[in-house]
């Protein structure tokens, strides 16, 4: 075995030594007493006294000063400047000064009384760097199985008995000693302050024994008794006593010890204490220690208890508030224990063996507590064993193992630790610590690591097996506090699986959750060797909900900092913030992301990636900036992006569904857009400068394109600058701002158009479609509202337009004009293929609360030429506009005979269905003139010919005989059937409303007798002209095809015919009489 792993055995027998040459020399002293007076008297013969006890003691011996001697009261001697030291130098001790004296009474009896050995200011000092040899007695002993002691040691005791029996110390002291060890490594070791009293009178008296001393900034003072001394030299039991404190103690059950017991030194020369008791803070601990020098020695320790309450131990140990820190403590620097420094020199437990068992009953700790603990532990030959039973801990069993050999220069470690459904809070409440996680855990898992100091342990460490957690509830507040909502703070139904098959292999973790009501569940691998060596490793997660999906492939570090791919993907948005307590906006749809990511706790970059939200996709890069209030700065590329879309509107454009037929009011047909919220106020919440290059840009179905622009946030206000942009074969540019930083959002549009296609606009726009041609227009309103409806009806601001070379289409002017005596009989039907076109349409708006109003509507076309005024409501969405039209080219006699015929063209109803037709009511009420001027100016009224059935006369010239027509044909009853048809359904009430007497009266009377006065209109207008039965039969149909019920309601008899049966009421399927003549014409028309 090498000097190195025997320097613990050699140190113990060189303290030995040293302790035995110190007592020889106090003998020979006490001895000399009585002579010295007499030899010494040169300095010669001191020498030659220093040799003689030098050869006696085996220990070099200087008496380099004075050494003086008394008689009164007690012999006395007085040396000064002594040095003791051992051959090799592995060990000395000098001192200043020794004091030894004698009763002078003890000299006459039997035993000798020394009544004082003062040793002052000694410095010890062992070297274990130095490779000394081992005496040829105890390399014997150290070969030999017994490890006890050679015959020589045997006798030494026997002889010391016999010495000691006739020998009394009543005091002997150590004062303001130094104690200096100097380690293998060249390390020095300083044990300053030494003060010792020991005080033996007799060998079957009491011994005692006060010891002090500090080392490294702690204060060390220990108060022994020994029963007798005499069993102790004869291996007998005897009785001890030792309190031990030490301030700052390492641990604060350590500051304070008191141990009592049996000690004996047995046969093969081992110490042993049994039926030992110590206690340390209010606990109490039985022991069993053994202890056996050598040039291996051994040492055992048994420890039992029955409980351990660690809160009553933290309770005793926790100082008062006001307590101010012990003088002597070390600084924290000097007491810090952990693996950042260098590491612990271990390698005295290379020079001994030992076992260790620990039996405790109950350890427990705020209410939780770990039951059947046995712990064993054996060191032999460097190599430490250490095995913990089954013990009950928090609810579940825990056992495990752990083989450290230090026979290397970096001891290596291997263990295994198995346990099972380990009550989480209970575990916490024995650490002492809080944790915000709580459930059962269980694992089985092996490890191995080499070395003591960080950086070795982190290279070598390596660990398989599983660990499992069930029912956990975790707990972070900071989510609450994040405004994810008042729960988001609670993970619950908290179920993990970790797997690890090799450091160098990843960790696979698997498990479930649920969070604001969501099941979550999620995969994760960690390359555990990266994070162990470098603080970072590979990582991959993956998330599902029914909400999100997410996956994560790159790397992390400790500091939460990572970089990779990642890809997010939702159905809804919407649904997704308001799960993270963002506020629901159902109109969010489709959001879903892929690409390469960087980011730590102040920044996310992305880059190569693909973004779509609500159809829109994009491509590009940017970052974001979470210091302060977060910063966006992005250059994105859309193929379409749809700003309605986006911002979680509907759109606006396209066709609205058709809503039923002609009959009830104008425009019915076409219904509104969906009332959606307008919320702007996540534009608080950031600020971004993001470019944007689209091939098509746009709000709803409305785009421009392609587009390079640049959207910038700040303060809650977006700007969106369009430059001059293709826009519908034409070019469009625009400044939009979008207000988010009231409680009420607000937007503003400045745009202008120039040779833009109206039609295609119009259409996508609103789904209008009855205005072609070439459009320049421009546009500044602005309005707030926290709903889209809302918005339109706020908004006010201007408008102008002039539309060039297109049509108004569905109606054609002229042709009204040219057939208007066709239309006063069968109505007015539209057709697809009519237009009225023209080379310039001009227009402004004035907008308030919502309403666009006209006033100076100009058309100028080919054939017809036009004025007009009306307004559009843009937050109903409806259209009312009345146009007053004018034939072109005729001659100023026809102007003048057209003059009287006002046939306004009314464009009515929803901006996504309109009814376009013309207004009649000034022609029924004139019908003669209207007649007699078309005539005149020789337009076609050959449309009241055969093909509707009546026989209007000859038509000469394209004129019709009006006299013929009223002489002749009102006498056929046939003719007034076929009249009525037409008449019945231009009387809005039921025969008392003057406006359609006045009507009636004047084209029947006049047609009947052009010279007769006008006469009062009968209460019935059918009155005189009905057949013999007395009454007029509704038509089976009405004018717009529907057909009438079979119990349709027939016209009362004339009032003077008491046989007529009164009318019924209107049943649903009859036409309702009492709208308004405008309303009924629309019904005919259309």
């Amino acid at each position: 075995m090498s000097d190195r792993y025997c320097s613990i055995g050699k140190r113990t027998k060189n303290l030995r030594k040293l302790f035995v040459s110190l007592f020889v020399l106090a003998l020979i002293l006490v001895g000399a007493m009585f002579i010295l007076p007499l030899l010494l008297t040169s300095d010669s013969m001191r020498q030659e006294f220093a040799s003689r006890v030098s050869a006696i003691s085996g220990m070099d011996i200087e008496l380099n000063g004075p050494v003086n001697f008394s008689i009164i009261p007690d012999f006395g001697v007085v040396a000064e400047q002594v040095k003791l030291s051992a051959p090799d130098q592995s060990f000395s001790v000098s001192a200043a000064k020794i004091v030894a004296g004698v009763s002078i009474s003890s000299i006459f009896s039997g035993q000798v009384e020394i009544t004082g050995l003062d040793i002052r200011h000694p410095e010890f000092f062992i070297d274990a760097s130095i490779p000394s040899s081992i005496p040829q007695n105890e390399a014997a002993a150290s070969n030999g199985t017994s490890g006890g002691e050679s015959s020589e040691n045997k006798d030494a005791f026997a002889s010391a008995v016999s010495t000691l029996e006739r020998l009394a110390i009543n005091r002997l002291t150590i004062s303001n000693g130094t104690f200096i060890t100097k380690a293998i490594d060249d390390t020095l070791s300083v044990v300053t302050d030494i003060e010792v009293e020991l005080r033996a009178p007799s060998l079957d008296g009491q011994m005692d024994l006060t010891f002090s001393a500090n080392s490294d900034g702690q204060h060390l003072s220990l108060e022994a008794s020994l029963d007798a001394l005499r069993p102790i030299l004869q291996r007998q039991p005897s009785g001890i006593d030792i309190a031990l404190k030490m301030e700052p103690a390492p641990h604060p059950a350590l500051a304070d010890l008191t141990l009592k017991g049996v000690i004996q030194l047995r046969e093969d020369g081992s110490y042993q204490i049994s039926a030992g008791q110590f206690s340390t803070l209010g606990h109490p601990l039985r022991f069993d220690a053994l202890y056996r020098p050598g040039a291996r020695p051994y040492g055992s320790l048994s420890l039992q208890a029955d409980s351990v309450d660690l809160g009553a131990i933290k309770q005793a140990v926790s100082l008062p508030s006001n307590s101010a820190p012990t003088k002597n403590a070390p600084s924290p620097a000097s007491r810090t224990v952990g693996l950042t420094g260098s590491a612990p020199n271990l390698s005295a437990l290379m020079g001994f063996d030992g076992d260790l068992k620990l039996a405790i009953g109950s350890f427990s700790m705020d209410g939780a507590e770990i039951r059947n603990i046995n712990l064993q532990a054996a060191l032999k030959q460097g190599v430490l064993k250490a095995k913990l039973g089954n013990a009950t801990i928090a609810n579940g069993k825990v056992s495990g193992a752990v083989n450290t050999d230090f026979n290397s220069k970096s001891p290596t470690f291997q263990g295994s630790l198995t346990a099972s459904a380990l009550d989480l809070t209970d575990i916490a409440r024995l650490a002492n610590v809080d944790i915000p996680l709580t459930g059962n855990l269980g694992l089985n898992i092996g490890y191995a690591f080499r070395g003591l100091d960080e950086d070795t342990i982190k290279n070598s460490f390596n660990f398989a097996g599983t660990i499992g957690l069930s029912k956990g509830t975790l707990s972070i507040p900071a989510l609450a506090e994040a405004g994810l909502g008042k729960n988001a703070g609670t993970i619950s139904g908290l179920n993990v699986q970790t797997t690890i098959k090799h450091i160098q292999k990843p960790v696979v973790v698997k498990g479930r959750m649920n969070w604001q009501g969501e099941t979550v569940s999620f995969t994760t691998q960690v390359s555990p060797r990266g994070f162990i060596q470098d603080g970072s490793g590979a990582v991959t997660l993956a998330i599902a909900s029914s909400k999100l999906k997410a996956d994560f492939v790159g790397n992390m570090n400790m500091s939460g900092a990572l970089n990779g791919k990642v890809s997010v993907s939702t159905p809804s948005l919407g649904a997704v913030m308001a799960w993270l307590g963002q506020g629901a906006n159902p109109e969010l749809k489709d959001f879903a992301y892929s690409g390469d990511i960087r980011a730590d706790p102040n920044n996310f970059k992305f880059s190569k990636s693909s973004i779509t939200l609500n159809g829109n996709r994009a491509t590009g890069s940017g970052s974001l900036s979470f210091v302060g209030k977060p910063s966006i700065t992005t250059n994105l590329s859309f193929s379409s992006l749809d700003i309605a879309a986006l911002m979680g509107g509907t759109s606006s454009g396209g066709k609205a569904s058709s809503g039923g037929g002609t009959g009830g009011t104008g425009g019915a047909s076409g219904a509104s857009s969906a009332d959606s919220p307008l919320d702007l106020s996540a534009l608080r919440k950031f600020d971004a400068n993001i470019q944007l290059q689209a091939k098509k840009l746009g709000y709803g179905k409305v785009s421009a394109g392609p587009v390079k622009t640049v959207l910038t946030v700040k303060d809650g206000v977006a700007r969106l600058s369009l430059p001059s942009t293709p826009f519908y074969s034409g070019n469009v540019a625009a400044e939009i701002v979008a207000n988010g930083s009231g409680e009420t959002a607000a937007v503003s549009i400045n745009a202008k158009m120039a040779g833009v296609d109206a039609s295609t606009l119009f259409r996508d726009a609103a789904g209008f479609e009855r205005l072609e041609g070439r459009l320049n227009a421009s546009i500044k309103t602005n309005g707030a509202g926290k709903t889209t409806k809302a918005f339109a009806k706020s908004l006010k601001g201007s408008a102008a337009a002039k539309f060039t070379n297109g049509a108004i289409t569905g109606i054609d002017v002229a042709k009204i004009y040219n057939n208007l005596a066709t239309i006063l009989v069968t109505g007015f039907k539209e057709s697809a293929g009519d237009k009225t076109e023209f080379s310039e349409l001009g227009l402004s708006f004035i907008i308030d609360k919502g309403i666009a109003t006209t006033n100076d509507i100009k058309l100028i076309g080919p054939a017809v030429e036009m004025d007009g005024a009306g307004n559009v409501d843009l937050g109903e969405e409806t259209i009312d506009m009345r146009l007053n039209p004018r034939l072109v080219g005729l001659n100023q006699a026809s102007q003048s005979d057209l003059s009287a015929i006002k046939i306004p063209v009314v464009i009515k109803g929803k901006l996504s269905q309109p009814l376009v037709y013309p207004d009649l009511t000034a022609v029924l009420r004139d019908p003669q003139a209207a007649l007699g001027a078309l005539s005149k100016i020789g337009l076609n009224l050959k449309g009241l010919g055969g093909g509707n059935g009546l026989d209007i006369g000859k038509i000469a010239n394209g004129k019709i005989d009006l006299k013929q027509l009223a002489l002749d044909k009102l006498k056929n009853p046939d003719t007034v059937k076929k009249i009525g048809n037409v008449i019945e359904q231009l009387i809005p009430g039921n025969g008392t409303n003057n406006n359609t007497n006045d009507v009636l009266g004047s084209l029947l009377g006049k047609l009947a007798n052009p010279n007769a006065p006008a006469q009062e209109a009968p209460s019935n207008v059918f009155e005189g002209l009905t057949p013999t039965n007395g009454t007029v039969a509704i038509p089976a149909s009405s004018p717009n095809g529907r057909p009438l019920s079979a119990n349709a309601p027939t016209r009362p008899a004339p009032t003077q015919n008491p046989a007529a049966s009164p009318a019924p009421a209107i049943g649903q399927d009859t036409l309702d009489l009492e709208k308004p003549i405008s309303d009924l014409l629309r019904n005919i028309f259309n």
